[in-house]
């Protein structure tokens, strides 16, 4: 039983009221000890530190898939507050500023980390090579057909590992050379020669080279020329094709030969390949000046078979002293002259 009352002696009329305990205690306020509030986090406190945790590592987990290597230090620090934040045992007020402070250094690390990667990385030797060109692109200018032209295409290892040339590839028309040394160490130099034989082709030209490395970034280069082919000596046709001939005929033809820029030139010499081509003396043509006309004759052939001949005319022009005239089919036996022509 309780007393409630000042306590003292007691007054005419005072009466003495039986309490029960448990609405004592229910009525009862009593503050909480510094011991017991240090022991309980509010829930926007414990939201705030899981925050900053996950910020933290989600950083950390970026870090990783872009192949950065964090220092170990800030690793460990981050370890370090996740594991004093999600343990079973309530931290100390004390112990959650610490938390704080320490996620946001680890943070803080992240940057200068990366930077540090980068530098260690970059002054790692054999760390990776590559290769680089005084110039990608280069033009020939304006050459006439039958002509060729060379240029040396100059690179260097600008890397920190050796540099291996593998494969140097060209496009119809011209011929790349491989490098004397396939292996360039760091701050050496190597070229590649390119050559391009106009041939036939006229106009405007472009080609490619392409040389493939060992540079990571870089695997493979593009070179690439242009150059302005010029025809000093038209040739028509450029070719003959005869087709099927039977056996024990002969086919007569006609070439034309003239200049668009020399307003004369001279025939030196014409020589065949075979003594069943004859070619006679050549016709300027009336009217036409730095014009000729040469007259062909094929066969007659005895023995089936396919013929490929040729035609060379030599020239006094500067550019184009000599052209070569190609004269090809197949001899058949007379009952086949009737049948379906093949293809060409």
């Amino acid at each position: 039983m309780t007393l409630v009352g000042r306590p003292g002696r007691l007054h005419p009329g005072s009466t003495i009221s039986p309490v029960p305990r448990s609405a004592g205690a229910a009525g009862s306020r009593r503050r909480p000890g510094m011991g017991e509030t240090a022991g309980r986090l509010r829930p926007d406190m414990t939201v705030s530190v899981f925050r900053r945790v996950l910020v933290a590592s989600l950083l950390l987990l970026i870090a990783g898939y872009l192949g950065i290597s964090l220092s170990q230090g800030s690793v460990d620090r981050a370890d370090e507050v996740s594991r004093g934040i999600l343990s079973r045992r309530p931290p100390q007020v004390s112990s959650v500023s610490h938390a704080f402070r320490q996620s946001l250094e680890a943070v803080a690390a992240v940057p200068a980390a990366v930077e540090s990667s980068r530098e260690v990385s970059e002054g790692q030797p054999g760390a990776a090579p590559r290769i680089e060109f005084d110039e990608l692109f280069w033009d020939f200018g304006t050459i006439y057909q039958r002509e060729e032209a060379s240029h040396r295409f100059v690179f260097r290892n600008k890397g920190d590992a050796t540099l291996k040339i593998g494969k140097v590839r060209s496009t119809c028309g011209c011929t790349a050379a491989l490098p004397v040394a396939r292996e360039i160490a760091p701050g050496e130099e190597g070229e590649i020669k390119v050559t391009f034989r106009a041939g036939t082709m006229r106009g405007r030209v472009v080609k490619h080279v392409y040389v493939d490395s060992n540079d990571p970034v870089q695997p493979r280069v593009n070179l690439e020329l242009t150059v302005h082919v010029k025809v000093e000596l038209e040739v028509v046709p450029h070719g003959i094709y005869i087709g099927r001939l039977g056996v024990g005929e002969a086919t007569k033809r006609s070439i034309d030969l003239y200049s668009p820029e020399v307003p004369s030139f001279s025939i030196l010499e014409i020589i065949t390949s075979s003594p069943l081509l004859r070619v006679g003396k050549p016709v300027k043509l009336a009217g036409r000046q730095g014009r000729y006309r040469l007259n062909l004759q094929f066969g007659p052939v005895e023995e089936t078979g396919r013929f490929n001949e040729k035609v060379t005319v030599r020239t006094d022009l500067p550019h184009t002293s000599e052209v070569v005239v190609r004269v090809y089919g197949k001899v058949v036996a007379p009952e086949q002259l009737s049948e379906p022509t093949e293809a060409q």
